[in-house]
């Protein structure tokens, strides 16, 4: 057992704020902060949050060694702290393993830029050690020896005797290569993936990290493995006998506090080194000369440190007021090319899915900084298209409109959920629905948000620890995967979507804007983001806690049938104001088992259009499928070749049926319109699939059939882009003008100006190159004059 004693360690620094209760994760991670003490005898070796820079405190002055893309992530000391061992990456992507001399500055390349290499590690005899491809590069009293490993490894460290190395494969299991027999064994159990194997100083026994964040720590042989629960940041004590790392406390992604804990590493159990609300202490590690606990406070970024008493009885024990070393937060390199350099190295491939930002694109009146969960899921659905848009007015970063971001922490109803039952508390406080609601309700992501995906239509499949294979072949399989990380100290969802320009690197769309420029941002579509164990300069994952994968089978696309769960393929629902999606109400009956039913009013403040575009011109018969629970008189607006008909149809008595529309011409596509308007308020309509078969074709271009009458049909399609078809109908040979003029009354083109003869005909306008807005058709012919309002939509 562990004997561990607390004495004193009092909280000197900043006060626990409101603010950081409510939004922690992201006051901090905006600010930066410091990582990764690592206390030499030149000074605490130390790196920031976006891993750009390694600094060195000497003295209170702290000096930046080097400045490079990821070059704080995974670098290494030598065992005699002198010697700093990283990876140099250029603006092309080209890496270089280097090696900096602390005392003098220099650094020293190890190999010449190429496409992958790996860290750099340290034997106890000088030896060292780095990964070119998919070889090991080991180079012991200038001597180079070159094993391949199968695989590519950034972090392969050789043990300190030099006779080992321990490195990952494609799926994030662990490995230990005995270099003398070229012997492998695999030391994990290939539940979860792992990462970051690092040697106990007499090179026995390895520790190392599950990708969702606990510690463990096994033999070279892969036995005697020791579980030790969640552990961030371990490191081995000088002599091999402890563990030190820290805990989060996290209340969803909400960061509450850190604590620094301490662990037997022969049986495993743990106690807690520090409780102090006032602080938040990461990444603990012993000083040089091992008489301090040295570690981080993320709150104020600060570097402590804190004695540790002598004790004969086995005890660890910190006693006294911590004292900061180095305090201060990192400035990004926005202004540098640093910040964008790895910006123009694109990815591979990638996905198309909608963007929304957790804070601005959601209501003005959610504070969206909770909320990267169902902002993330709506991304999904929105790519998936199984939502009608819902537009929301956002006044930050400008103003502008998102067309999904109301479903964050709207009220809506979909597929017999209705998600006005399911409500949380956003960070200020203010009540909140939709997907923000239902996974916060009685749960978190973590448990709900995979049954989200399901309410929604979706198979989804939930994975613990989830390995880059994992990832890698969903992406290959061209579907958006869900992906619980560490970016933030709270955790944070994002969606990977495509490859990076690097292998072990994702392409992601991030709710909270683009961590590479420093959160929060606006620019969180297709940014591209490293796997944990990984450094291709871009920012890095550092854990991943849990992935859902997802499939949905779209509503198939018939040239008959317009269904009402086709939305962007022939299937508009208005939900705008003074509409909203609360009104709406989806529900698993009907046909094709789905429709949508709507309380109707005396005015149209809702409507939903079905379009059917593939329609050969000639003669359809229109009907409308009416699902059960229709209660109101609905009236169906059907758009033809010679106008508008509106058609009445007694929903009640046909509900589970199709009802006739009415034959009608058509000119190369069809239209439906049914809107709330009915003759009474309250009562259900009810929204289902419309239909056209096509009847006897009488075609409408330039016919010799005379019309009884002089007639000028509504243009369609209406709205149009760029072009559109009005229908004349002229029953004797006479002079007709028609012409298109704007709204100023101004004439913009001239279709007809003579003598037409008797029929009917059909006039083709181009608006190519006029911008979008109404525009009026006037047609006249003697005394007559009719005029259409068009619209022209870019």
């Amino acid at each position: 057992m562990v004997n561990i004693v607390r004495l004193s360690l009092c909280g000197l620094l900043c006060p626990l704020l409101v603010s950081h209760l409510l939004i922690a994760q992201y006051v901090e991670e905006e600010a930066g902060y410091l990582r990764r003490p690592s206390p030499t005898p030149h000074g605490t070796v130390f790196t920031d949050s976006r891993a750009e820079r390694i600094y060195v405190d000497a003295g209170k002055e702290v000096r930046t060694l080097v400045e490079s893309p990821g070059c704080g992530n995974g670098f290494t000391l030598a065992p005699s702290k002198t010697l700093l061992g990283f990876k140099q990456i250029a603006a092309t992507g080209k890496q270089t393993p280097a090696i900096l001399d602390l005392e003098t500055g220099t650094i020293h390349p190890l190999h010449s830029p190429s496409d992958r290499v790996g860290q750099v590690s340290f034997a106890d005899d000088g030896t060292f050690a780095f990964a070119v491809g998919e070889d090991l590069v080991i180079v012991s009293a200038g001597v180079v020896e070159q094993i391949p490993l199968g695989y590519y490894a950034n972090t392969a460290p050789i043990s300190p005797d030099g006779s080992a190395v321990a490195f990952n494969d494609a799926s994030d299991q662990l490995w230990v290569l005995d270099i003398p027999s070229r012997r492998r064994t695999c030391i994990t159990d290939g539940a979860k993936g792992y990462h970051t194997p690092q040697w106990s100083h007499d090179g026995t026994r390895i520790l190392f990290s599950s990708l969702d964040g606990e510690g463990f720590i096994v033999d070279k042989n892969g036995g005697g493995r020791l579980a030790l629960g969640p552990a961030l940041s371990p490191a081995w004590s000088g002599d091999d006998a402890f563990i030190l790392f820290h805990r989060n406390e996290v209340d969803g992604f909400r960061f509450i506090d850190s604590d620094l804990f301490i662990a037997s590493s022969h049986d495993g159990s743990s106690a807690r080194l520090t409780a102090t609300p006032d602080q938040a202490e990461m990444d603990p590690v012993l000083s040089f000369d091992g008489s301090a606990v040295v570690y981080l406070d993320y709150r104020t970024s600060a570097i402590v440190q804190c004695s540790i008493v002598p004790s004969t009885s086995g005890q660890i024990v910190l006693s006294g007021a911590p004292e900061i070393q180095t305090s201060f937060r990192p400035v990004p390199s926005q202004t540098s090319d640093l910040a964008g350099v790895l910006q123009k190295r694109a990815g591979t491939m990638q996905l198309d899915i909608p963007y929304v930002h957790q804070t601005y694109d959601t209501p003005d009146w959610h504070n969206g900084n909770s909320a990267c969960a169902p902002t993330a899921a709506i991304m999904v659905l929105a790519y998936y298209n199984i939502l009608p848009p819902w537009q929301t007015s956002c006044s930050t970063p400008y103003f502008h409109y998102n067309s999904w971001g109301n479903y964050v922490a709207g009220k809506y109803y979909f597929r017999g959920v209705y998600y006005a039952n399911f409500q949380a508390n956003d960070p200020n406080g203010n009540p909140a629905w939709g997907g923000f609601g239902y996974m916060w309700s009685t749960g978190s992501p973590h448990t709900r948000m995979a049954d989200y995906y399901r309410n929604h239509g979706m198979s989804a499949v939930q994975s613990e620890g989830t390995p880059h294979s994992t990832v890698k072949a969903e992406v290959l399989a061209g579907v958006p995967y869900t992906l619980c990380v560490m970016l933030t100290t709270a955790g944070h969802l994002v969606i990977p979507h495509g490859l990076g320009a690097e292998e072990h690197t994702f392409v992601f769309n991030d709710p909270y804007g683009d961590k590479n420029r420093g959160y929060k941002n606006y620019y969180g579509k297709n940014v591209q983001y490293d796997w944990p164990g990984y450094n291709n300069g871009f920012q890095n994952l550092t854990g991943v806690a849990w992935g859902i994968g997802t499939s949905y089978t779209p509503p198939a696309v018939c040239d008959t049938i317009v269904e009402d769960l086709q939305f962007g393929n022939g299937f508009y629902l208005h939900a705008q104001a003074p509409a909203t999606m609360e009104k709406w109400r989806s529900r698993t009956l009907g046909y094709s088992g789905h429709s949508w039913i709507l309380q109707s009013t005396l005015t149209d403040s809702a409507y939903a259009t079905w379009t059917l575009a593939t329609l050969t011109a000639g003669r359809y018969q229109v009907d409308a499928y009416v699902p059960q629970t229709s209660t109101a008189m609905a009236y169906y607006k059907v758009t033809h070749a010679a106008g508008t008909t509106t058609v009445s149809v007694d929903q009640k008595s046909s509900v589970n049926s199709w009802v006739s529309l009415g034959a009608y011409d058509f000119n190369g596509a069809g239209s439906v319109r049914l809107g709330s308007g009915s003759d009474a308020s309250g009562l259900v309509l009810g929204f289902d699939a419309i239909r056209w078969t096509a009847a006897a074709v009488t075609g409408i271009a330039e016919t010799s059939e005379l019309p009884l009458e002089l007639a000028l049909g509504q243009n369609y399609p209406n709205p149009f882009n760029p072009s559109t078809k009005i229908e004349i109908r002229n029953p004797k040979p006479q002079h007709l003008r028609m012409v298109i003029v704007d709204l100023l009354g101004r004439e913009i083109a001239v279709l007809r100006d003579g003598i037409q003869p008797a029929g009917r005909h059909v006039v083709t306008w181009d608006a190519t190159g006029l911008p979008s807005g109404m525009y009026l058709c006037r047609f006249q012919a003697g005394e007559q004059v009719f005029t259409r309002r068009m619209v022209l939509v870019r």
